[in-house]
């Protein structure tokens, strides 16, 4: 079972300008979509196209469509808003013995990074 966790981007002041400039638009030269997912500056796919390593997003084409991960938390992102300033992720949860036993989930440790979780799904 997976489940949707929204984690917030607290982006540098810089990046925040940057893409208010062109909202919904990547880096010049480089991708602005991984399948269905619009990539905006100031996250990207590829050297030079994010403004911060914590913003670098790969694009897996051995899906179909391919899907896009957020490369430093290695998560699938389902959407990426700017005016929002956040994304969103799929975050695995693991469960046995559905009558009321033990459930597990997995913990990020977002101590260093750029992101904070929010229990908002919008």
């Amino acid at each position: 079972m997976i489940m949707q966790l929204v984690l917030l981007a607290i982006l540098l002041i810089w990046s925040i300008k940057a893409s208010a400039r062109s909202p919904s638009l990547a880096k010049p030269n480089c991708r602005a979509f991984c399948g269905e997912i619009i990539i905006p500056f100031p996250f990207g796919i590829g050297p030079g196209c994010y403004s911060h390593k914590w913003l670098e997003i790969v694009c897996n084409g051995t899906f179909s469509p391919p899907k896009s991960f957020a490369e430093s938390l290695n998560l699938e992102v389902l959407n990426i808003s700017i005016e929002n300033i956040g994304i969103h992720v799929n975050l695995p949860v693991t469960s046995s013995g559905c009558n009321g036993a033990t459930t597990s989930s997995v913990h990020i440790n977002l101590e260093s990074s750029q992101f904070c979780t929010s229990a908002s799904s919008e």
